[in-house]
């Protein structure tokens, strides 16, 4: 499963607050939207409506920040399972990096999506 691990200090219903829907165009071949986010209860899970659509193929799943200790966890909601295209995997892979842009504290512990953080 793609995932991303950063560690560091962070204020969680802060980076809830810091996403914004976002429409993302790459290459003439790929979109990717993200849209409205939702935060639990238990302000320790964020969701996120993400759709992409690649050559021409919409796929529709929530990404999920998860909060642990110091650790945020950004990975696919198993529930919506897409495939894992090229284009899902940029998804989590910039979002990873609007995280990390925006909380300077946070860096990269974990993932294997190395070439999709950009």
């Amino acid at each position: 499963m793609p995932h991303v691990v950063l560690s560091g200090e962070y204020d969680f219903t802060r980076i809830y607050r810091q996403l914004k829907k976002k429409i993302h165009n790459i290459e003439c071949t790929t979109i990717i939207k993200y849209d409205d986010s939702f935060i639990n209860n238990d302000n320790n899970l964020i969701l996120i409506k993400t759709i992409v659509i690649e050559n021409q193929k919409a796929q529709s799943f929530y990404i999920m920040v998860m909060q642990k200790e110091q650790q945020l966890t950004i990975r696919l909601d198993p529930l919506t399972d897409p495939t894992k295209t090229n284009a899902v995997k940029k998804s989590l892979g910039m979002l990873a990096k609007e995280l990390l842009n925006n909380n300077k504290d946070l860096k990269v512990t974990k993932t294997n999506l190395n070439d999709f953080i950009v």
